[in-house]
Formats: C-alpha cells, sequence, structure tokens
C-alpha cells in the first residue's frame, strides 16, 4: 500500500480457488455432477456425496456436496411418474390419429362432437418417487414400478 497505493491493493487477485471451481475437485468432476444431476440421478445429496466418495475418491460433509448442488443450479423437485414399459412412439402416433379418425367420419365443419374413450379400472401397487435432485427450471420424469390387475368399464 505504501509503493502503489490504495488502488494496487484492490486489484490484488484473491486468494483461495478462481471462480466457479472447487477446491481440490478437478472440472471434469463438477462436469460428470452437472451431467448426473441433469439426469435426474440423485434423489439425495447423500446419494451423491455417496457417488463422489466411489467414483472418485472425493469425501466431503453432506453440506458441501448440497451447496455444490445448489450452485450447479440443483433443485430438488417432485418427479412426474411414468410407467416403466411407456412406449413414446405409440403415444405420439396416437394423438396423431384421433384428428385422422374424426376427419374420416365426414362431420361437417362446426358440428359439435363428444369423444367417448374407454377406461380401466386398475387395484394394486404403485410406487412412489419424492423428491429428485434436478436442474432449476426443469420437471423430472422418472418410471415407477406399477403393478396391477384391472377390469375394463
Amino acid at each position: 500500500m505504501r509503493e502503489e497505493g490504495l488502488e494496487a491493493l484492490l486489484e490484488r487477485s484473491k486468494p483461495g480457488p478462481a471462480e466457479g471451481t472447487r477446491r481440490g475437485v478437478a472440472p471434469a468432476v463438477m462436469a460428470a455432477l452437472a451431467e448426473r444431476l441433469a439426469a435426474h440421478q440423485f434423489a439425495s445429496a447423500e446419494q451423491a456425496r455417496r457417488w463422489l466418495k466411489k467414483e472418485h475418491g472425493i469425501e466431503r460433509p453432506y453440506g458441501t456436496v448440497w451447496s455444490w448442488l445448489k450452485k450447479a443450479k440443483g433443485v430438488l423437485r417432485v418427479p412426474r411418474p411414468s410407467h416403466s414399459r411407456k412406449n413414446p412412439d405409440a403415444a405420439e402416433a396416437f394423438k396423431n390419429g384421433v384428428a385422422e379418425k374424426l376427419e374420416a367420419l365426414g362431420i361437417k365443419a362446426g358440428s359439435r362432437v363428444k369423444l367417448w374413450f374407454m377406461e380401466e379400472a386398475r387395484f394394486g401397487l404403485h410406487t412412489e418417487r419424492r423428491r429428485v435432485w434436478t436442474l432449476r427450471g426443469r420437471r423430472p420424469v422418472v418410471s415407477r414400478q406399477i403393478k396391477y390387475q384391472w377390469d375394463y368399464l
């Protein structure tokens, strides 16, 4: 300060790790953590902590891993359930086919139409997923186990 004044003191670089990095953790590890976060693979910060220890040999306290997940724009959200055997192509084909089937009926434009769908009653096991870590602004979709017996109505 005596040699260059107050301005020189304020221009000094701050000690510690660079902005956005974590002390003692390679950027590749943090990138892998962010990828798994985006893929909704952590149901808890404890699960992420165990993954870091097992895969990369990094052992940090629970609170540290929690803060890393938050700094990676992670949030805990309740996932939207999805059946484990869901076929997205069949669902899209159904959506596209409904309009074609209505047009094939030859109903004149402007007419009121009632659509009736068959529903089934299901009784059985529906496992619930609690909150999982995901990126902020995204709603996770995870498959769940569904076992049931059903009857048509």
